[in-house]
C-alpha cells in the first residue's frame, strides 16, 4: 500500500502488516495459535493470495482488510478475545503503519485445553 506523506511516497508491504499482526496476536490473552497448516496451503490454492502463520493480509480498492485464523484456549469468551484482538490489531497497525484497517476479521479454528 503506498501512502503519501508531505515529503514523499511510503510502501507498506504485506508482509510488514503481518508480521506486525502476528506479534499482537501471540501477545493476546487466551489465543494458544494462528493456525497454519492445510488451511494455509488451501487458501493458496483456491485464492491464489498468501495466508502466513494464520493471517491474510489484502489491500482492494485502497481498502487494508486483515484476516486471522486462531485457536483459541477452552473456555474464554470468545466473543470477548475476539473483540480484544481486533482492538489491539487496530491499535497496532495504526499506530506503527499509519494505516488504519478497514475490516479485521477472525475465524476461530479451534480451542485446545
Amino acid at each position: 500500500m503506498i501512502i503519501q506523506t508531505d515529503i514523499g511516497k511510503l510502501h507498506v508491504l504485506e508482509q510488514a502488516i503481518t508480521t506486525i499482526v502476528s506479534g499482537v496476536a501471540r501477545l493476546e490473552s487466551g489465543i494458544i495459535l494462528l493456525s497454519t497448516g492445510a488451511v494455509d496451503s488451501l487458501i493458496k490454492h483456491v485464492s491464489g493470495k498468501k495466508m502466513h502463520k494464520g493471517v491474510l493480509v489484502t489491500f482492494l480498492n485502497s481498502k487494508l482488510i486483515i484476516e486471522l485464523r486462531i485457536v483459541v484456549t477452552y473456555g474464554v469468551k470468545i466473543h470477548y478475545v475476539s473483540r480484544e484482538l481486533q482492538s489491539s490489531i487496530f491499535e497496532a497497525v495504526n499506530h506503527m503503519t499509519g494505516i488504519s484497517p478497514d475490516q479485521i476479521h477472525i475465524r476461530i479454528e479451534g480451542m485446545k485445553r
